[in-house]
């Protein structure tokens, strides 16, 4: 792997951790706290969205939008539960658990596509095992790959 490459993720992970540990100790309002960094999120991915639009590396399709109205609705369901995990329990029980749930839950779903979806075979090259679409440079988030998946294998 290039340093440059290392470098990116390894300042990702501290990020994410920092961000969980925010998340714990946050003061006030949970959903006041989602909402903010949601909308932040959006602000900060909507310019590489639009370039993506404009480029013509991704168009902006009716599936694309309902997707990604479902991958937000998932994702703010996610934070809630989150933060009401930090209010309840230790940030070394969480955030594991929080951690593990995603990959456990994408993989099941892939499990679930590779034995209902494709007579037993493995998902075609259509079917994605990453955390999103082979087809698109535009991730939505863990639960889209999932939702890929689902609609490329008929699961």
């Amino acid at each position: 792997m290039p340093i440059g490459t290392f470098a990116i993720v390894l300042l990702a992970a501290f990020a994410h951790a920092g961000w969980n540990l925010a998340s714990k100790f946050k003061r006030g309002d949970t959903i006041l706290f989602v909402g903010a960094y949601t909308f932040g999120s959006a602000i900060l991915c909507a310019p590489l969205a639009l370039w993506f639009a404009a480029a013509g590396i991704q168009s902006i399709t009716p599936a694309l939008i309902g997707a990604s109205a479902v991958s937000a609705a998932l994702h703010a369901g996610y934070s809630l539960a989150l933060q009401a995990g930090y209010d309840r329990a230790a940030f070394g029980v969480v955030y594991p658990v929080a951690r593990g749930s995603g990959p456990l839950l994408s993989m099941g779903s892939r499990w679930r596509c590779w034995a209902s979806g494709s007579g037993g075979r493995p998902p075609s090259a259509g079917c994605s095992w990453s955390a999103g679409s082979s087809s698109s440079p535009v991730t939505l988030g863990r639960c889209a790959g999932a939702m890929y998946d689902a609609v490329c294998c008929g699961a």
